[in-house]
């Protein structure tokens, strides 16, 4: 486990360098926000109301079982992060986790119709160079690294659904 080899590394910098405490439902609560902000206003730019609507719906569909009983066409998406790797850096001194995104998002229709699947991942390692000059501390860095990977699976689902 990614945890356990940064705190044996010697440029470890305490339990506020662990990353899995940033990456919990309560911090994924503003990316994935601004994820269905961004996909709402982008399908209402293409819609009419009147056509197609979409809104957010935070409440999570737990399971496979929840997903195949939705009663109104749905867009599901769901992400998982997996600390993978341990970089290192003297300067400024730290150990930090690279971190993997899965992202699933299907688009579910009421009656059993197999979803539309679209699967997208997100590689981030630290920046420590934006790390020193910005004078972040470990959560400022793996926010960041978090917020950009959701930026990129945008901006990958975007182009898959709005081609051209």
């Amino acid at each position: 486990m990614v945890e356990t080899q940064l705190q044996k590394n010697p440029y470890f910098g305490g339990s506020k360098s662990l990353p899995i405490q940033y990456f919990d439902a309560k911090h994924s609560e503003a990316r994935e926000a601004l994820i269905a902000t961004a996909l709402c206003q982008r399908f209402a730019a293409v819609f009419p109301r009147d056509i197609l609507s979409f809104e957010s719906n935070p409440t999570p569909i737990e399971d496979e079982a929840g997903a195949s009983s939705v009663t109104v066409p749905t867009m599901l998406i769901t992400h998982t992060t997996n600390m993978v790797s341990v970089f290192t850096s003297r300067k400024p001194r730290g150990a930090f986790a690279g971190i993997a995104f899965a992202f699933k998002s299907q688009i579910l229709i009421p009656g059993g119709t197999a979803p539309l699947t679209f699967v997208a991942s997100v590689w981030m390692a630290p920046d420590f160079k934006k790390f020193d000059e910005s004078n972040w501390t470990p959560e400022s860095l793996y926010e960041f690294m978090a917020t950009e990977a959701f930026s990129q699976f945008l901006k990958k689902y975007t182009t898959y659904l709005f081609k051209g």
